[in-house]
Protein backbone atom coordinates (compact mmCIF):
# COMPACT_ATOMS: atom_id res chain seq x y z
CA UNK A 1 0.00 0.00 0.00
CA UNK A 2 1.24 3.72 -0.15
CA UNK A 3 1.19 4.32 2.83
CA UNK A 4 3.69 1.38 3.70
CA UNK A 5 6.85 3.31 2.01
CA UNK A 6 7.19 5.20 5.30
CA UNK A 7 7.90 2.84 7.37
CA UNK A 8 10.52 1.14 4.00
CA UNK A 9 11.64 4.57 3.97
CA UNK A 10 12.54 5.33 7.84
CA UNK A 11 14.08 2.01 8.10
CA UNK A 12 16.50 2.38 5.01
CA UNK A 13 17.46 5.75 6.40
CA UNK A 14 18.24 4.13 9.71
CA UNK A 15 20.91 1.31 8.60
CA UNK A 16 17.97 -1.23 8.99
CA UNK A 17 18.40 -0.68 12.84
CA UNK A 18 15.20 -0.89 15.17
CA UNK A 19 14.74 -1.25 18.68
CA UNK A 20 12.99 -4.08 20.00
CA UNK A 21 12.18 -3.65 23.92
CA UNK A 22 11.23 -6.71 26.18
CA UNK A 23 8.82 -5.98 29.23
CA UNK A 24 9.68 -8.64 31.63
CA UNK A 25 7.33 -10.18 34.14
CA UNK A 26 8.52 -7.93 36.89
CA UNK A 27 7.81 -4.84 34.57
CA UNK A 28 11.27 -4.35 34.05
CA UNK A 29 11.98 -3.45 30.31
CA UNK A 30 15.26 -4.52 28.41
CA UNK A 31 15.63 -2.56 24.82
CA UNK A 32 17.95 -3.80 21.96
CA UNK A 33 18.90 -2.33 18.98
CA UNK A 34 18.51 -4.84 16.62
CA UNK A 35 20.32 -4.54 12.67
CA UNK A 36 18.76 -7.93 11.15
CA UNK A 37 17.17 -5.85 8.25
CA UNK A 38 19.72 -5.66 5.20
CA UNK A 39 17.67 -3.87 2.64
CA UNK A 40 13.46 -3.05 2.56
CA UNK A 41 11.88 -2.48 -0.58
CA UNK A 42 8.64 -1.82 -1.47
CA UNK A 43 7.18 -3.82 -4.40
CA UNK A 44 4.25 -1.49 -5.77
CA UNK A 45 7.20 1.65 -5.89
CA UNK A 46 9.82 -0.60 -7.83
CA UNK A 47 9.06 -4.20 -8.68
CA UNK A 48 11.95 -4.86 -10.87
CA UNK A 49 14.22 -4.32 -7.83
CA UNK A 50 12.66 -6.40 -5.38
CA UNK A 51 12.34 -9.38 -8.21
CA UNK A 52 16.21 -8.47 -8.66
CA UNK A 53 17.11 -8.70 -5.28
CA UNK A 54 15.10 -12.04 -4.83
CA UNK A 55 16.44 -13.74 -7.72
CA UNK A 56 20.27 -12.46 -7.06
CA UNK A 57 22.56 -15.58 -6.49
CA UNK A 58 23.72 -13.45 -2.99
CA UNK A 59 20.54 -13.43 -1.45
CA UNK A 60 19.72 -16.13 1.45
CA UNK A 61 16.71 -14.96 2.89
CA UNK A 62 13.49 -13.21 1.80
CA UNK A 63 10.96 -12.41 4.28
CA UNK A 64 7.86 -11.46 2.57
CA UNK A 65 4.69 -8.93 4.62
CA UNK A 66 1.73 -10.18 2.85
CA UNK A 67 -1.73 -9.69 4.14
CA UNK A 68 -5.59 -9.28 3.05
CA UNK A 69 -5.66 -5.64 3.66
CA UNK A 70 -3.34 -5.03 1.06
CA UNK A 71 -5.06 -6.45 -1.90
CA UNK A 72 -6.36 -3.92 -4.36
CA UNK A 73 -10.52 -3.80 -4.22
Amino acid sequence: MPHDTKIVDTLNEQDGLYTMTIKHPDARLESRVLGSIIEMLHAPSNPQAVLDAMTDPATRVVSLTITEGGLPD
